[in-house]
């Protein structure tokens, strides 16, 4: 019999033969799934900002103290850092699908009572209740992708575009909070969310594939769940104390005792589980261990490119919150060029740690630059530097990505991305922990508020300086670690 061969339609149009048709038809579920990934993940990143140019509205309206208001924005990070970890692992253990959906489904409802809320104690709870759907979604989300698509350029390109769409979502709710408020009120800042999580759940369902557990997965260890968690939350928390009362607070120092004593309770409690959460071997991966280090480190100006230039718009330029808003539209330019050009760059150059090495330097160099900002109006260098330390930011986080995801196994996919993920959180709030002191002790020896936006800049410099040295030991660390992995190709 005559061999006939198989016929498809391309995604472009065309009509395909054998082997092509068969591989543009695992294609698109496999980009429908990615679709579907990268807005959950764009929403999720969207919140960590989009609440903050509403705060001001949020306190009038609901009656928030003052010193009460921040609470609207840390309910959501402390339970979404410090749930991370166990959201990766149930991915594991429960199925990632199914734990994404979860999540997705829990974001909804919070959002929904965020939106409905009418006083400050439902707000923050409801914040609460998100920060926890977040963080099951965002692992189970990267372990998909590494799941769906086998190591190589579309697994790539994924991350790539992955990665860029989670960057864009956090630029994207500082832009879209002004506007929500401006135009809608601040309860849009929460009820948009609720379609586009029910859509995303919806859909997730019918085209993310999950495949079953090859074995039986083992009951989870909750005590040892319930120990990181708080223990990573009581730590986030007392790096947030310590960005505005200062190391030295009574709140600071009693919250790190508290987050140590917890984190050593769940490393004691690991050791005599039979299913510890995180099996032991996994830090046993050198590779693993650099990675995760050099992602908390690069990611301490994570917030801080944020915050500094922030504070710079406002009150030294004198930009109202929504221009300030717009002023970080370059940084969503820098999302989609990093997105295009990372996987094309790993294949390029040989392996994703060339690729570190160079969006390290970007990023430092980046810092660099933004040190020379001008008291006046003009400001190139800074939107220069801000262009370039996003593109070396984003051009790290693929490399790191890529290099994890090929690094674990089918049953450690979803930890893997906890572990990555919780780097960045703890990485993002020691930086502005730090930095933040730092900008006040500066701005008050060159003369506090008596001496103007000169003193600011100061004190915004030097914070940029302290960015810059931990980007700087996350450099050298990637350059003298042994490179015990093989290169991705």
């Amino acid at each position: 019999m005559a061999h006939i061969p198989r016929l498809g339609v391309g995604a472009d149009g065309r009509v395909v033969t054998g082997e092509d048709a068969v591989d543009d038809a695992r294609q698109r579920p496999q980009g429908a799934a990615l679709v579907v990934v990268c807005v959950a993940s764009f929403m999720v990143a969207l919140d960590l900002s989009i609440v903050n140019i509403a705060l001001p509205s949020i306190q009038d309206d609901l009656g928030f103290a003052a010193t009460d208001v921040q609470w609207v924005l840390t309910g959501y990070a402390l339970p979404f850092g410090g749930f991370l970890l166990v959201g990766g692992r149930l991915a594991d253990l429960l199925g990632r699908r199914r734990v994404f959906a979860g999540g997705l489904a829990v974001f909804a409802l919070a959002s929904l009572a965020g939106g409905l809320a009418t006083l400050a104690w439902m707000l923050v709870a409801a914040r609460a209740l998100q920060g926890l759907g977040a963080a099951a979604v965002s692992p189970a989300a990267l372990a998909l992708v590494t799941a769906v698509f086998p190591a190589g350029v579309r697994r790539d390109r994924a991350l790539s575009v992955y990665a860029a769409t989670g960057a864009l979502g956090f630029t994207s709710g500082l832009i879209a909070s002004g506007l929500l408020t401006q135009l809608a009120g601040w309860r849009w800042v929460f009820l948009v969310n609720v379609p586009v999580a029910v859509a995303t759940l919806l859909a997730a369902l019918v085209v993310v594939p999950d495949p079953p557990s090859p074995t039986r997965p083992p009951r989870p260890n909750l005590v040892g769940a319930a120990t990181i968690t708080l223990g990573l939350a009581a730590l986030l928390y007392a790096l947030d104390q310590a960005s505005h009362l200062g190391w030295g607070a009574p709140a600071t120092q009693a919250s790190l005792g508290v987050g140590a004593g917890l984190l050593a309770g769940f490393a004691a409690t690991e050791r005599r589980s039979a299913a510890p959460l995180i099996p032991p071997a996994f830090f046993r991966d050198p590779t693993l261990t650099v990675v995760n280090t050099v992602m908390l480190l690069k990611s301490t100006i994570g917030i801080a490119v944020l915050f500094v230039p922030t504070l710079y718009f406002q009150q030294v330029l004198d930009y109202s919150p929504l221009a300030s808003a717009l002023a970080f539209l370059p940084s969503g330019i820098t999302a989609i060029l990093a997105a295009l050009t990372s996987p094309r760059l790993i294949h390029q150059l040989g392996g994703t740690w060339p690729v570190l090495v160079l969006g390290l330097s970007l990023q430092l160099t980046g810092l660099g630059l933004m040190t020379a900002m001008p008291t006046g109006g003009a400001w190139p260098v800074l939107l220069a530097g801000l262009l370039l330390t996003g593109l070396g930011f984003l051009w790290s986080e693929v490399a790191l990505t890529v290099t994890t995801a090929s690094r674990l196994t089918v049953h450690t996919r979803g930890l893997g991305a906890g572990v990555l993920r919780t780097a960045a959180q703890l990485g993002g709030a020691l930086g502005i922990g730090i930095i933040a002191v730092i900008i006040s002790a500066r701005t008050s020896a060159a003369g506090g508020a008596a001496a103007g936006g000169s003193a600011l800049v100061s004190g915004l410099q030097a914070g940029l300086w302290c960015g810059a040295g931990f980007t700087a030991a996350a450099l050298v660390l990637v350059l003298t670690s042994p490179r015990s992995h093989p290169d991705h190709r």
